[in-house]
């Protein structure tokens, strides 16, 4: 035999191997979640999605009274026409962003209202209290 055949021989034990491998990875992921159902063991939650608007702007950005955001969003400047008869911007300058509501995921409202807490008095310094 020639050498190209050993190649090709252990390409296609090693592509064998790591179907096998995944095949075996999804039982066993199937199994341990059989297993957790029946002792009851709850599943972990979903992750919540991250709160970015339409504009690409963080709920941060925007203004939790008025809704308009705070963010910045590239404008363009200059304008080429391309072969097709489009024109095409070739510059651009930051603007303020137009978006004017929030319009991405809803967030919990136990994570919205949630005040922040409250700061703790220290005693001062020397002041051990009454008694």
């Amino acid at each position: 035999m020639t050498w190209y055949v050993f190649i090709t021989l252990a390409i296609f034990v090693f592509a064998v191997a790591q179907w096998l491998r995944k095949q075996i990875d999804a039982a066993l992921g199937h199994r341990r979640l059989i297993k957790r159902h029946r002792l009851g063991i709850p599943l972990p939650p979903e992750p919540r999605p991250d709160p970015i608007c339409g504009c690409l702007h963080h709920l941060a950005f925007h203004d939790p009274r008025t809704g308009r955001c705070n963010g910045t969003a590239p404008e363009a400047t200059k304008w080429k026409d391309d072969p097709y008869g489009q024109k095409v911007p070739i510059a651009w300058k930051t603007a303020p962003c137009p978006c004017l509501r929030y319009v991405g995921p809803e967030q919990p409202a136990d994570a919205a209202d949630t005040p922040p807490p409250m700061p703790v008095d220290d005693p001062p310094p020397g002041d051990s209290g009454p008694g």
